[in-house]
Parts: C-alpha cells; sequence; structure tokens
C-alpha cells in the first residue's frame, strides 16, 4: 500500500498500525506497476488518526469549516474571525463539528464590525442562507428568528459590539439566544430526527463580521443552568462534519482570508 511520505514517517515514530476497515476507504491513485497486485492506496491523515483508534479530530478546538462554507464568505486563521463583504447577498459557514443525541450546549458571536448577520444552528443539510430552510434555525440583527423563511419578532435588535448567545438543549430539544448575557425565551422546539442527526454552529453575513468563541477562550456572559461550552461536548455526542476536501487527504489544516 502507498503512503505520502510524511504521513508514513508519522506512523513509524508514533508506531501507529493500519486497520483493514480504514484501508478499504482509502484513496486509490493510478497504477504505472503492470506487476503489481492491486491498485495503490493513499491513506490521508483522517485515515492514519481512525486506524491508530486516536480520536484527535474529536478533541481538536471547534472552528468555522473553510471545506463548508460559500465563496465569498472569508474566515481568518484561527477559525474564528469571519467576514463577508458582499453587501448584496447572503454568505454563510457552519463549524466544523456539531453535537446531537442529549446534552446542552452554548456559543458565543461578538459582532466585530456593521452589516447583518443571522447565527444558530443547522444540520450539515441545511443551505448556507441560516432560516431559511426546514434544517436551520436563525436570530437576526434585525431582532427577528427564523426557520423555513418565516421571520418573526424576537428578542431584540443587536449590532457593533454586541456579545450573541447561542443555546441549544438538546435533552429537551429547544433553541434560543441571548443578548449581552440577558437570556431570551424559547424560539424554536426542534424534531427528534435533527437531535438525532446533529446540530452545528452555523453564521450567515452579509457585509458584515463576527468574532467566534465556542468555549476556547473564557466567554464574555458565561452561560448557566446546565449549559456547557461547546468545546467541552462529550465525544459520544460529537458529530464530526461530512463536508470536507477531496484535498485534505493531501494537506493539514487550510484556512482562507479572502
Amino acid at each position: 500500500m502507498g503512503v505520502l511520505p510524511g504521513i508514513s514517517k508519522a506512523v513509524q515514530e508514533v508506531d501507529w498500525i493500519f486497520l483493514t476497515d480504514i484501508q478499504g476507504e482509502a484513496v486509490p491513485i493510478p497504477e504505472t506497476d503492470s506487476n503489481a497486485q492491486g491498485p495503490t492506496m493513499i491513506l490521508g491523515r483522517r485515515d492514519v488518526i481512525m486506524a491508530a483508534n486516536k480520536p484527535a479530530m474529536f478533541s481538536e478546538p471547534v472552528h468555522l469549516n473553510v471545506f463548508d462554507r460559500t465563496a465569498s464568505f472569508a474566515i481568518g486563521p484561527n477559525g474564528l474571525l469571519c467576514q463577508s463583504r458582499d453587501p448584496a447577498g447572503w454568505h454563510g459557514a457552519r463549524a466544523t463539528k456539531g453535537v446531537r443525541n442529549g446534552g446542552k450546549y452554548y456559543y458565543e458571536a461578538r459582532i466585530t464590525d456593521d452589516g447583518l448577520c443571522r447565527l444558530g444552528w443547522s444540520t450539515a443539510l441545511a443551505s448556507h442562507d441560516i432560516g431559511t430552510d426546514n434544517d436551520s434555525y436563525g436570530f437576526g440583527g434585525t431582532g427577528k428568528k427564523s426557520h423555513r423563511r418565516q421571520f418573526d419578532d424576537y428578542g431584540e435588535s443587536f449590532t457593533l459590539n454586541d456579545v450573541i448567545g447561542c443555546y441549544l438543549d438538546l435533552d429537551n430539544r429547544t433553541i434560543s439566544w441571548s443578548k449581552n448575557g440577558k437570556r431570551f425565551p424559547k424560539a424554536f422546539d426542534i424534531p427528534q430526527n435533527q437531535v438525532s442527526a446533529g446540530l452545528f454552529p452555523s453564521v450567515s453575513l452579509k457585509n458584515a463580521e463576527l468574532l467566534l468563541n465556542f468555549g476556547e477562550s473564557a466567554f464574555d456572559y458565561p452561560p448557566k443552568d446546565g449549559f456547557v461550552k461547546l468545546d467541552s461536548a462529550d465525544i459520544n455526542n460529537l458529530v464530526l462534519t461530512p463536508h470536507i476536501s477531496k484535498f485534505d487527504h493531501c494537506n493539514h489544516d487550510v484556512t482562507y482570508w479572502l
């Protein structure tokens, strides 16, 4: 089996072992040796981690996913600062990890530039225009909650320097938000199938900028009532994004600043 040189070195240094199931998911490359007994396969970084039974990807901090965003949505090098400078359209992204099954989770977003924004939660199948389909739930700067393109008054409007808290209660299947520590009532009930599938932090911007905090640093307004930072979610309740680039088998962490 062919293995990229860098991965081969890592495997030798830490004594990882490849498993058959992972080999079955490896990437085939064209065979140049006419005497070869079968296709040469390349194991990517994720394959090596899983083959080693080391859940490193699950322990990495949550950040925005550069492979799960619209083209005009920019993500900073830390994976937390994001912006879109298109004044005419909405652009968005999802996080690298979501949660499912149970638990109460929280993340924050500080508005770092004027513009329009929505933030909330969505499944991996949702549009990046949050709150416009059946698989996403948003709260926008005009003081509206949104789901399936229905916009209703909720909470308060928000703008530059405000901090919005995003609450996901999988135990009771509800979503709510806060502004500068002021908690608003329940905004949505969510169906069991979405609780089981998993929901990801999601944002949509129109000529705006946000700084997200999934719990890697201290919150401006720490949650109460049993809610925990998304970064501390139990591994059994975490779900990894299915949206990865075909180039992820060759590259390590890649971010873009447009």
